[in-house]
């Protein structure tokens, strides 16, 4: 939110520095070292469809030459269950010793009957159909113009042809996101239960809220789960002088999501 800017002082000759992200988000007081990382839940690694039988050299040999001259789908059809019949019946005379050209051996009639059996199934597949699976892996960013709840935000949609695409790609089916506010951040109070003040040119942080987060396609709910929301927090601030003390300086670890604090501690040597 770059309507909220801060200004913290510290005490000269401190010595105190401060990391930023390349957006001018901080990340670290007193510590150029530490890694501001996000850790995320586990992703699935993309996987290319495999080919079915009909793109396989197997199909090829299974389709006769009648079969590809003719331009009447009736007949192409006619012909491939002609072909079906056929292969299942040479199956059946080599089973019962019947052929007229019996395989040599037990390996030999192993892959005389593996080789009909995939040819069927190849002639099988263009009245069945065929499957082709893959994964796809993409990552969507959304942006929460306000502090409110979200229903039903398109955020992707999924397309019969062209799996995951753009929200605004109307030949995709709508994937939502849903997001419900479950607590507020708010500021810390004395021993009196009064609210504390933001101190003196303090060190700005965020206190966090919580939200619930649902993500639903075709009234069925794809993921849901609980997430610190930085739209659902507060802002309050650290004392300056915890930063600039001689004998004992602090270090801040910034969450580079919400800006609240990750970690508090004492710089040691």
């Amino acid at each position: 939110d770059e309507k909220e800017r801060y200004l913290a002082t510290f005490k000269g000759g401190a010595g105190t520095y401060m990391t930023v992200s390349d957006l001018n988000f901080p990340l670290s007081v007193n510590d150029e070292s530490y890694e501001a990382t996000v850790s995320l839940s586990p992703l699935p690694q993309p996987v290319e469809a495999e080919p079915t039988i009909l793109q396989l050299p197997v199909a090829q040999q299974a389709i006769t030459p009648e079969m590809i001259q003719s331009k009447s789908l009736a007949k192409r059809a006619q012909l491939a269950a002609d072909k079906i019949y056929e292969f299942r019946n040479n199956r059946n005379e080599i089973i019962s010793g019947q052929a007229d050209a019996m395989p040599s051996d037990g390996a030999a009639m192993k892959l005389a009957l593996d080789q009909l059996a995939s040819q069927e199934e190849a002639l099988t597949a263009m009245f069945l159909g065929t499957v082709q699976k893959s994964v796809e892996v993409r990552t969507y960013t959304v942006y929460l113009p306000d502090d409110g709840a979200v229903s039903r935000k398109v955020v992707a949609r999924l397309s019969a042809l062209d799996g995951l695409v753009d929200a605004n790609d109307l030949s995709g089916a709508p994937i939502y996101i849903s997001i419900t506010p479950q607590t507020r951040g708010e500021l810390p109070v004395n021993e009196k239960g009064i609210t504390k003040t933001f101190p003196k040119g303090g060190v700005a942080y965020r206190i966090p809220g919580t939200a619930r987060v649902t993500l639903s396609y075709d009234d069925e709910t794809l993921a849901e789960d609980t997430f610190d929301v930085a739209q659902y927090g507060v802002v309050f601030g650290l004392d300056p002088s915890l930063f600039t003390n001689k004998k004992a300086p602090s270090y801040l670890h910034f969450n580079p999501l919400t800006g609240a604090v990750r970690e508090l501690g004492t710089v040691t040597e």
